[in-house]
């Protein structure tokens, strides 16, 4: 937990620093907050596949069953995001602010994005399937007492439906097919006011609220196998999804433009911003935002102990994207989590 919070304290720093004074040259960051947008993109659908990767490729059936088989727990876990897109932003504001910022060496492999979700399986009526959901919720709060203004939310949701088509003593084969979806973001109070300068033109934003925002939908088809051994559920399975992403940064305030010093309404400006990088521009303020779909595999598999009414899970997971696309191993591909639940 210390690790964790020295990185949300050093990414706070990051985008205090960028928020206050690189901001100010705005066009100058674009590129760099670009890049790490875009590897929040592609790393969205991964980390949406966290929660309901439960040992038993089948837990049983409900009903008729005695006892009916069900389970609820809790799984906490990470993915990461390539540290290269950090480095950037931090190199860029570095170079803007001239304040040296020295990353953890625990982040030198990628970006920790943690997730959490509470869960619930139920087994099938009469058939061998079972239906799964999870839900994981942060609102809006200041994380860090001495960074006041410095905020995070948080939202998972999911749901799945396996079908058990081998059932064997010491084997079971599961197919499925699953829904996620994850949204998030951080923000930063930038105090009383700022002025934005593009060119001959300039934004006035009141009481303005910088933040990075992301989301992803995802339909995920899956396989699993798992060998019940009394005390041990070794496991392991596959995963082949479609998601559709998005990722960006956004300004909320009250916003005034003016023209070489003159007043001009909201509308007047939006082309000539849009060189700058600046799109949805209202009197509200105006975000940039990244979209990505396509398709995502991953390998998951891990080990269960199993006691009576609990289990302890731990389940890695690869992101066989990276792989593909670099025909390489990838450290920085791999998520991994823990759970928790009672299940009969």
């Amino acid at each position: 937990m210390k690790k964790f919070n020295r990185i949300i304290c050093i990414f706070a720093v990051i985008f205090t620093l960028g928020a206050g004074n690189a901001f100010s040259q705005f066009d100058n960051i674009t590129d760099a907050v670009g890049s790490f947008s875009q590897a929040m993109v592609n790393s969205l659908p991964f980390n949406s596949t966290i929660g309901l990767n439960w040992s038993d490729a089948h837990i049983g059936k409900f009903f008729p069953s005695l006892p009916p088989h069900f389970g609820v727990g809790l799984t906490v876990g990470a993915t990461s995001i390539p540290v290269a897109s950090i480095n950037e932003l931090v190199d860029t504001i570095s170079t803007l602010t001239d304040v040296s910022i020295n990353l953890p060496a625990e982040i030198s492999l990628g970006f920790p994005m943690l997730a959490y979700a509470a869960e619930a399986r139920i087994g099938g009526f009469f058939l061998p399937f079972d239906i799964g959901v999870k839900a994981g919720y942060l609102p809006k709060v200041d994380l860090l007492t001495d960074l006041t203004g410095f905020g995070m939310n948080y939202l998972l949701l999911g749901a799945d439906f396996r079908y058990q088509v081998v059932d064997l003593k010491l084997m079971k084969i599961s197919v499925g097919v699953g829904y996620n979806r994850l949204e998030g973001g951080i923000s930063q109070n930038l105090g009383n006011g700022i002025e934005l300068a593009f060119g001959d033109y300039a934004l006035a934003a009141t009481a303005p609220e910088l933040g990075l925002k992301w989301e992803t939908n995802m339909l995920e088809f899956k396989a699993q196998i798992s060998f019940p051994i009394v005390v041990v559920t070794p496991y392991a399975g596959i995963g082949i999804g479609y998601a559709w992403s998005k990722a960006g940064y956004g300004l909320t305030s009250d916003i005034t433009a003016t023209h070489n010093g003159q007043p001009l309404p909201i509308s007047d400006v939006t082309n000539a911003l849009s060189g700058y990088g600046i799109s949805g521009l209202t009197d509200r303020g105006f975000e940039q935002m990244f979209d990505s779909e396509g398709f995502n595999f991953r390998l998951f598999g891990g080990l269960a102990v199993n006691l009576p009414f609990v289990k302890f899970d731990l389940t890695v997971m690869y992101n066989l994207m990276d792989t593909i696309f670099t025909e390489t191993f990838n450290l920085s591909s791999l998520g991994v989590t823990f759970g928790v639940r009672l299940q009969i």
